[in-house]
């Protein structure tokens, strides 16, 4: 089963307070999961939801030191990608991150995104030391010339992986 990506929706009873740069980076920038998911609902109910915070969130990203922060930021932000040019930069930029996680998450994002500009980056990436980032660059570079998001995880178009992405553009994109 595919993992599914849904942007939170907005509390109505919530009146919005957007974080500072510095709260978010020291909330992403623990050592643990727990306290960093926990910290990133407490921000994302107290911004009204998290489409106030993507912006943020792509400004703290360089910022944040822990890798867990990181994936968490990447893993949140990809329904954001088909309509804020400004994650799919962060996405670009996380393909050179330390982490094979981030990484991965990075080419999740940039193959979700269905976006030709990605595709200089893709290439280059798919002569990384690491098998596995080879691998999810083909992949990504697949989903894009197919224009099928799916490709990233159906890797030998089998036909029988859905990637269910709750688009944050309005699209539900199945």
């Amino acid at each position: 089963m595919a993992p599914e990506h849904s942007p939170e929706p907005a509390s109505p009873m919530v009146r919005p307070v957007l974080p500072g740069l510095d709260d978010i980076v020291a909330s992403y920038d623990r050592a643990t999961w727990g306290p960093i998911i926990e910290g990133h609902y407490a921000l994302a109910e107290r911004a009204g939801g998290l489409a106030a915070l993507v912006p943020l969130l792509v400004m703290a990203f360089r910022k944040i030191k822990s890798f867990k922060g990181r994936k968490v930021i990447l893993h949140f932000i990809l329904p954001y990608v088909r309509c804020t040019r400004e994650v799919l930069d962060i996405g670009l930029f996380a393909l050179a991150d330390k982490s094979r996680v981030v990484r991965e998450d990075a080419l999740a994002l940039i193959a979700y995104s269905l976006d030709e500009r990605a595709m200089p980056a893709l290439i280059a990436h798919a002569d990384h030391a690491d098998q596995r980032d080879r691998d999810s660059a083909h992949a990504a570079i697949d989903a894009i010339r197919n224009r099928n998001h799916h490709l990233f995880l159906d890797r030998d178009h089998a036909g029988n992986v859905v990637w269910r992405v709750t688009d944050a553009c309005g699209k539900i994109a199945t």
